[in-house]
């Protein structure tokens, strides 16, 4: 018997497919139109825009190890990323209410994959990520620059974790009383 195609293999990926379009479109936006390591305002000094290129992971973590084998062992670690939230997104209704809380659960591991997907293919192609999201409150107290994949990344993730704290599926306990009378 053939199995129908359900509607969420394909209007999901499509979240994530677009989340990466955006991250690399962005980023080709920025490569060609901003000078590396000179900050453009565009909120004053709270939000500018600062082309850097970031050869380790999230927040510049792993910038300064120099080693041959880097570059490997982050695309090793996004494929495994991506590999979990693709498990995650096949078995998400044993761990999320169904309904509503399930839709936004796909959403947000959609919103993952594509800030994943964005990253892996900037990596590949330049050897690093390209960020250019710089906020701060003056000169000095600034927060890590980003892009727009690691913005789905992280606003992904905390949606999965709102949802996996309030909307979590519970197994139904096993009533105590009636498994001791049976004894």
């Amino acid at each position: 018997m053939k199995k129908k195609l359900e509607w969420k293999w394909i209007v999901f990926p499509l979240i994530a497919l677009l989340a990466a379009a955006l991250d690399l479109i962005t980023k080709q936006i920025v490569v060609s139109t901003l000078p590396p390591h000179q900050p453009v305002e565009f909120i004053g000094v709270f939000w500018r825009w600062t082309f850097i290129r970031n050869t380790g992971v999230v927040f510049g973590i792993l910038s300064g190890l120099d080693a041959s084998w880097k570059p490997a062992m982050l695309v090793a670690t996004n494929l495994v990323v991506m590999a979990v939230v693709v498990l995650f997104y096949k078995n998400l209704s044993r761990y999320i209410r169904d309904g509503k809380p399930e839709i936004w659960g796909r959403t947000a591991l959609m919103m993952i994959m594509g800030g994943a997907v964005g990253n892996i293919i900037d990596r590949i192609i330049n050897g690093s990520v390209i960020d250019f999201i710089d906020w701060g409150i003056n000169h000095q107290a600034r927060f890590f620059i980003f892009n727009v994949g690691d913005s789905f990344l992280v606003v992904g993730s905390i949606l999965l974790g709102i949802l996996f704290l309030f909307f979590e599926k519970k197994e139904p306990k096993p009533d105590t009383d009636k498994v001791e009378s049976k004894k």
